[in-house]
């Protein structure tokens, strides 16, 4: 797999991953470093037997810390543990900035980080063309205006990134649950002239994943140090420290689904599990960005939740003091515990049961 990558004045990045072009936009002065490229390549090669092949320097930092991260990919995802990059030599170690920035996308672990460091984040980072699709121009335009409000409130800048790395045919062969890191790592590298610290909120979801406060900093470079933030917190703790926050009220978005013009659907299995989490934390009525209704039903339209999503729950259900609302997360898991069960069946046994049923 060979790279190339080209700067056009300093605002876009054009790359290849393959045969494949994809470009990178910024509304601040980029860099042309290949770090940006090679992570994006890096989880793709070592998934498919690929080796990288770029003849620029890259930063010895960076090239020692993706060895050190493929010996963890092999043991979390099964690939070979090798090195998948061909390099004429690497550089040494660059100067940093002594600047911050967060990836921001308005939601619990973003904000918590973001309350977090109010004296070392002079900036966030959204992207356009990761959660929220490019071809979604409505909701990137609603999302973009909130994250300048909270910005303008904190009185720090807003960094907009565009991106249809994504839509690359060699970086989507592996999942983006894998490679999200990747992708918002390959942002920070061209933007490491501004930022010599970029703080990733972490995720509550256990590993194998593709953000962890032990794969997070491997992503560094000697000019750019990538920081997973709040791993030590669950993501009940996260709400409650955010929760008296009027900025989050007004502006929290959590939905990946994205179901209405107001960004949160509000129904889906992510929004109802934050909703149940601010009630927990007593401030479900302060929130602004969901659209009404009674919990205990939205929880019972709830198919079923994630097994990586059990124990949020289960936190929730022994913190919060409404009994019906404990009865309907009950059921909640109940219900995953079956689909769980129905999936191990054999595909005869579930075609039987299921006719069964319709009885």
């Amino acid at each position: 797999m060979k790279l190339k990558m080209h700067l056009e004045p300093e605002m876009r990045v054009r790359a290849y991953l393959g045969d494949q072009e994809y470009f990178v936009e910024s509304d601040a002065p980029m860099a042309l470093n290949v770090e940006s490229v090679l992570a994006a390549a890096f989880f793709p090669a070592l998934a498919n037997g690929d080796t990288v092949v770029a003849d620029c320097l890259a930063d010895r930092t960076f090239v020692e810390n993706m060895t050190k991260l493929a010996t963890v990919a092999s043991q979390w995802w099964g690939w070979k543990d090798r090195k998948p990059f061909l390099l004429d030599m690497s550089r040494g170690p660059r100067p940093a900035s002594s600047r911050a920035a967060l990836f921001f996308t308005g939601g619990v672990d973003s904000f918590c980080s973001l309350l977090r460091h109010p004296s070392e984040i002079q900036s966030l980072i959204l992207v356009h063309g990761f959660d929220i699709p490019l071809s979604d121009a409505g909701r990137w335009a609603q999302a973009k205006c909130w994250v300048d409000q909270v910005a303008q409130a904190c009185k720090i800048e807003t960094v907009h990134v565009t991106t249809n790395l994504r839509d690359n045919e060699v970086f989507s062969r592996v999942s983006w649950e894998i490679t999200h890191v990747a992708a918002l790592a390959g942002v920070a590298h061209l933007l490491d002239r501004h930022f010599g610290r970029v703080f990733l909120a972490s995720s509550d979801v256990p590993p194998p994943w593709g953000s962890n406060q032990r794969i997070d900093p491997l992503w560094s470079s000697s000019a750019v140090q990538i920081v997973n933030d709040g791993c030590h917190l669950s993501r009940l703790e996260k709400v409650r420290f955010i929760s008296g926050s009027r900025l989050v009220h007004k502006y929290l978005r959590v939905c990946w689904e994205n179901g209405s013009s107001g960004l949160n659907c509000g129904y889906c299995e992510k929004c109802v599990r934050t909703q149940a989490e601010f009630a927990v934390s007593g401030a479900l009525e302060c929130l602004e960005t969901f659209p009404p209704g009674h919990l205990k039903e939205k929880i019972d339209g709830v198919d079923s939740t994630e097994n990586e999503l059990v124990r949020q729950w289960v936190e929730i259900s022994r913190g919060i003091s409404d009994p019906g609302l404990r009865r309907a997360i009950e059921r909640l898991l109940a219900r995953s515990r079956n689909r769980k069960l129905g999936k191990m069946l054999p595909a005869g046994v579930r075609r039987f049961l299921k006719s069964m049923a319709g009885r």
